[in-house]
């Protein structure tokens, strides 16, 4: 039995050992690549929110979202350490949830890449509980 966020719990044990084996089958597709870009100035976070277009592509929505996560590590931090973290994601007013493993990084020219399992669950299940 493992404790997680403070609580024992066998089953992300479980969890956690299905989605090591699923990531082995997975295809480049469940990599997550991104580009982290950090503003000079506030003000152009607002001027973003603005525009209608980024380059070819258009803008064909907007929204705020009120968005809750929860990480989940052993007490010794091992996937931390490992560098990977376990996310539990809700949106307020949505019927559903995200429980998302990210697994160690690989950088190039600034380019992030890594493996990212996300199972929907419903919002009111216990991440720490199911099987």
């Amino acid at each position: 039995m493992a404790e997680f966020g403070g609580r024992k719990c066998r089953h992300t044990r479980v969890i956690l050992m299905k989605m090591a084996r699923a990531a082995k089958l997975i295809s480049t597709d469940n990599y997550e690549v991104e580009l982290k870009l950090r503003p000079h100035e506030a003000e152009m976070l607002d001027r973003v929110w603005a525009l209608e277009h980024v380059g070819s592509f258009d803008v064909i929505s907007k929204r705020r979202l009120r968005l809750y996560n929860r990480y989940y590590d052993s007490p010794d931090f091992a996937l931390d350490r490992a560098g990977g973290n376990l996310r539990w994601s809700t949106i307020e007013g949505a019927a559903e949830a995200e429980l998302t493993y990210k697994g160690p990084s690989e950088v190039h020219g600034g380019v992030f890449r890594r493996l990212e399992i996300t199972e929907l669950l419903p919002k009111d299940v216990d991440p720490l509980a199911v099987e």
